[in-house]
């Protein structure tokens, strides 16, 4: 490496302007400093080594000392690699609206600002790179990866406006372990053609636009942690597009769960309570078809037949236990549906009484419309063309038995922990057809329901059936 000025030989009219400019602390505009086409010419090249020789202090043959607030260069075309791996940098590094023809190697740098606003990078190199102020990539165009595994930045990460294409890793931008103490900025119509990778990325912020989002299949947030949204969509639909951007099976895993119950866990405590129950809600839902995928796989279609039985009941009774009270609205279905059963029954002849003495009784069996009395009998037909139940309900010795009631029959058929005392008194006749026996066929359906209902609400309440 060059550590002289004398060593670089005769300058390009591009370097010179910057080695006569740069120390004046202003920045450096080389042409009309937007930047360059590929084949610009020596008014507008600068050797990478020539650069780095300037960002890591250059030497006293400079006109000046290089300016505390950095080296600031636009509209550069930069020729060879930057090579600044290791390096401890006390100032800012600009290079905006440049064009690099090598990817350039901020590995393990440490450095104020990195400021590529606006470049043409072939790729970037910046493992465990240390910016104390940011980095930004705003309106960036790159043709490969850009690397920035394990760094640690002060401030934003900037990438409003880029153009990122991942090179032949796939990945667009790999910011994996990254710690980013700002903001992840990706608004203003950028684009991702390739993967963006937040594994296990820590974020104070994110500040988004879902037209900027990458393609499904080309998102990775497992284990990224971030503590807010300052910007875009914040409603659960929106943001469940947003994690439906992942796809674990692309890189051979199961389904994650952390980037769902992270999000919902960050819109809570934004105040988006609803919001991140339906997350929640959202994650069960895809999780346990993952495993039901999994189980068919694996050729166990019987267990995959369970789990989908299961599933759908705790998604339809307790939305999977986040929503244990939905499980009362289906009682309150079954309820009102017993009301008008039971009612109709009543008045149809196809309730009795469930008590064998009262259904050998006279009071009983000589209200029945067909009743005909036995030979050598004393007791005559009772009934004036009511109803057997009604018939009943009129005799002088059925005032102490509890009068049926279709409300309180329904609950108390339903209610398991509940106990009325009028199923004790009253029950469908199968005697009477087909409105009986659908009659009783509903009344065991209740009692099923409405202990299952019951206990999924309790399991609900204490979590017992979350995947988490």
């Amino acid at each position: 490496m060059k550590r002289t000025l004398e060593e670089f030989g005769d300058l390009s009219p591009a370097e010179r302007q910057v080695r006569d400019e740069i120390c004046g602390g202003q920045f450096v505009f080389l042409g009309d400093a937007t930047r360059p086409a590929a084949d610009a010419g020596p008014d507008r090249q600068v050797r990478a080594e020539f650069l780095r020789y300037l960002i890591l202090g250059g030497c006293a043959a400079l006109p000046g000392l290089i300016p505390e607030n950095g080296v600031n260069v636009m509209g550069a075309l930069v020729t060879g690699v930057l090579d600044l791996e290791g390096a401890r940098i006390p100032r800012d590094v600009l290079l905006a609206h440049c064009r690099f023809d090598s990817v350039p190697n901020f590995m393990s740098a440490q450095l104020d600002t990195l400021n590529l606003t606006g470049s043409a990078l072939p790729g970037l190199t910046a493992d465990r790179l240390q910016a104390e102020g940011g980095v930004f990539l705003s309106n960036v165009e790159a043709a490969g990866e850009l690397r920035l595994l394990g760094a640690k930045l002060g401030g934003n990460l900037a990438c409003d406006g880029a153009r990122l294409t991942a090179g032949k890793s796939g990945k667009a931008l790999n910011a994996d372990g990254a710690d980013i103490k700002g903001v992840f900025f990706l608004r203003d119509k950028a684009q991702i053609t390739g993967v963006l990778d937040l594994t296990a990325a820590q974020i104070g912020a994110i500040n988004d636009d879902a037209a900027c989002w990458p393609d499904p299949g080309n998102l990775i947030l497992d284990r990224c942690r971030y503590g807010a949204f300052t910007g875009g969509p914040v409603t659960a639909a929106a943001r469940m597009e947003w994690l439906d951007l992942q796809d674990s099976a692309k890189w051979d895993q199961d389904f994650w769960p952390q980037p769902w119950e992270h999000c919902a866990k960050v819109l809570r405590e934004m105040g988006h309570t609803e919001g991140a129950r339906q997350v929640l809600i959202g994650k069960e839902k895809r999780q346990r078809a993952d495993r039901r995928k999994r189980r068919r796989e694996e050729g166990r279609y019987i267990a995959a037949l369970w789990r989908w039985f299961w599933d759908t009941m705790l998604r339809y009774t307790v939305r999977y236990g986040h929503q244990p009270l939905y499980a009362f609205l289906w009682l309150m279905v079954l309820w009102a549906a017993g009301v008008g059963i039971f009612g109709y029954a009543a008045a149809t002849d196809a309730i009795k009484p469930n008590n064998p003495f009262v259904l050998r009784s006279a009071e009983w069996v000589a209200c029945a419309p067909d009743y005909v009395p036995p030979a050598g009998s004393d007791v005559a037909p009772r009934n004036t063309g009511t109803s057997q139940l009604a018939c009943f309900r009129d005799q002088p010795q059925a005032q102490s038995y509890p009068a049926f009631n279709a409300l309180v029959y329904s609950a108390d058929t339903l209610l398991p922990i509940v106990a009325m005392e009028m199923q004790e008194f009253w029950i469908p006749d199968e005697t009477q057809g087909t409105r009986g026996w659908v009659t009783r066929g509903f009344l065991w359906v209740q009692i099923i329901a409405g202990w299952a209902l019951s206990l999924l609400a309790v399991a609900g309440f204490s979590g017992l059936v979350r995947s988490d």
